[in-house]
């Protein structure tokens, strides 16, 4: 009974298909709307940091499922959760300030790698809207 149980696990967790990044757009739309209805940066950062466990378990899906190279799907995944990495890293501090917040918008900008003219990506943007929230 118990092998059963668990083949039908297994089965249904490679049935069920892996989030894109349009996926994780709209969590992260809805993670922002709960967060934005928070009054203090502790209770912001306990929502962007279920958005990011949500992101490293998917990514580790995309791992288990094909170890060898990632497809665009997971390398797309991949750079918008690179792109939100300074918006995690301030929500794990217990305190933040200006300088801090500073930075990270600053390493947002940098990690765009857009040329000085060219609009900023919808990854940063969508990062440096966390971090405006997180910031206020």
């Amino acid at each position: 009974m118990f092998k059963i149980a668990l083949a039908l696990t297994v089965l249904t967790a490679q049935a069920t298909p892996l989030k894109n990044t349009d996926d994780f757009l709209k969590e992260s739309q809805a993670a922002f709307e709960k967060a934005s209805k928070e009054t203090t940066f502790e209770k912001k950062s306990t929502v962007l940091k279920a958005l990011e466990k949500s992101f490293e378990a998917t990514l580790n899906q995309y791992e288990k499922t094909n170890p060898t190279e990632g497809d665009d799907k997971e390398q797309d995944v991949a750079r918008l959760f690179y792109t939100l990495e300074p918006v995690f890293e301030l929500a794990k501090l217990k305190e933040k300030t200006k300088k801090d917040c500073a930075r990270k918008k600053q390493d947002i900008l940098t990690g765009d790698n857009q040329p000085d003219d060219a609009p900023t990506s919808p990854n940063a943007k969508e990062a440096l809207r966390w971090i405006e929230l997180l910031c206020k």
